[in-house]
């Protein structure tokens, strides 16, 4: 037996390998853990997607029996935007990078020009 803990402290070689494979270990432990955090942040998105879907069609149903009288004082389109582009914005940033984030960011865009538009069209008009 002490010929055994002899040959492990006295050879450097042996020690050394046994450093690199407890560093190799401690890399692919973090690895693995970061790994179980995306899955779990993508399994968790993809359950509460179709919450956020029903919001969405809500918001554009009650947008779409809105759309003739949009531009009046008593409408709540302009609301019904808002509660799109904060849904929307919650959505894209929640999203995988397997998920293409430009439509969002192109319908949040024109969302905000509408906005600044319609702000500009109702204070100089």
């Amino acid at each position: 037996m002490e010929k055994i803990a002899d040959f492990i402290s006295n050879n450097i070689y042996f020690v050394s390998a046994i450093n690199i494979i407890s560093i190799i270990g401690f890399a692919i432990t973090i690895s693995v853990a970061l790994g179980v955090r995306l899955i779990k942040r993508s399994y968790l998105f993809r359950a509460r997607v179709p919450e956020h879907l029903v919001k969405l069609i809500d918001f554009s149903t009650e947008l779409t029996g809105v759309y003739k009288n949009f531009d009046s004082k008593e409408n709540n389109g302009a609301l019904s935007l808002i509660r799109i582009k904060c849904e929307l914005s919650f959505i894209k940033n929640k999203v995988g990078k397997n998920f293409n984030k430009k439509e969002i960011n192109m319908i949040i865009k024109e969302i905000n020009n509408y906005m600044k538009d319609s702000y500009h069209l109702n204070k100089t008009g």
